[in-house]
């Protein structure tokens, strides 16, 4: 559709304004005799031809539509009267109408562009924040994972050393037998010596250096047992709670996946919304 205005004023400018972008409609001039008019000086912008003569632009071939935008009751009337077959013309007060509701229609454009660009700074923030979270949480992940490999070793490591006390156990056992052999040794020792009577004095007393030897023997097996066992036993309560800090720890690492998994999909949206708002503000 070809359309021209006639005037170029507030009201010509706001529907040069308005029509210039639209791929249907083709202006092929806008007329006022003041060349400083805010029309006039719009269309040398938009490279728009401007006219001085009316008559001159509404001869133009092809012509649907004139916007007559002058508020002259005489100027519209000469308007009427020289417009060719064909063309049909918006008056003044039809034109003002449609000129408010394209002021309306720009004021809105407008606030809703302000607001869009608000918004998209707004998710251009937030993103920006979403992005330092995502990082600090996968840095705690994977220290958590870290965290959970070490303690896994730890555990390892006591339940081994718990293995080396039960092997401890059994060499205590095994001196423990043998001072009893021994002890078992000495008092033979000092029935022979009995025996031997006057002869075996000084059998006795070696027989009653090997009982004393051999009680000793057993008594410090004994006491040597008695610390093993009690070493044992804390270094089970340290496994278990190893194995309890692992457990927790791994559950740690598994809750904090899901946080860094949701926080991913957050920082998807803001994304998404920032692209919706990049749109938004670009609508003219």
């Amino acid at each position: 559709m070809k359309v021209c205005i006639i005037g170029g004023g507030r009201g010509g400018r706001a529907i040069l304004d308005a029509f210039y972008n639209l791929k249907e409609v083709e202006i092929v001039g806008i007329c006022d005799k003041n060349m400083d008019a805010p029309g006039i000086v719009l269309a040398r912008q938009l490279k728009v031809p401007v006219y001085s003569d009316f008559n001159e632009l509404i001869k133009k071939p092809g012509l649907n539509l004139i916007f007559e935008v002058t508020g002259n009751e005489k100027v519209s009337e000469a308007i009427i009267n020289s417009c060719p077959p064909g063309v049909f013309v918006v008056n003044a007060h039809a034109a003002k109408l449609m000129m408010d509701l394209i002021e309306k229609n720009n004021s809105l454009l407008r606030q809703l562009e302000e607001q869009a660009q608000h918004l998209a700074e707004v998710a251009q923030e937030i993103n920006q924040a979403m992005k330092l979270i995502v990082t600090a949480i996968e840095e705690i992940a994977q220290g958590a994972k870290n965290l959970n490999l070490h303690t896994e070793k730890l555990s390892s490591s006591a339940r081994e050393t718990e293995g080396h006390l039960k092997e401890t156990g059994s060499i205590l056992e095994f001196i423990q037998g043998v001072g009893d052999q021994t002890k078992l040794l000495g008092l033979n020792a000092a029935i022979e010596a009995a025996r031997a009577g006057e002869h075996g004095r000084g059998f006795t007393i070696v027989a009653q250096e090997i009982r004393k030897m051999a009680d000793n023997s057993a008594n410090s097996a004994k006491q040597i047992n008695v610390i093993l066992k009690n070493i044992e036993k804390s270094v089970t309560v340290i496994v278990h709670n190893i194995e309890e800090a692992s457990n927790i720890i791994q559950k740690q690492a598994a809750a904090t996946s899901e946080v860094v998994g949701a926080t991913k999909k957050v920082n998807d949206t803001v994304e998404q919304l920032y692209a919706v708002a990049t749109k938004l503000a670009s609508i003219k």
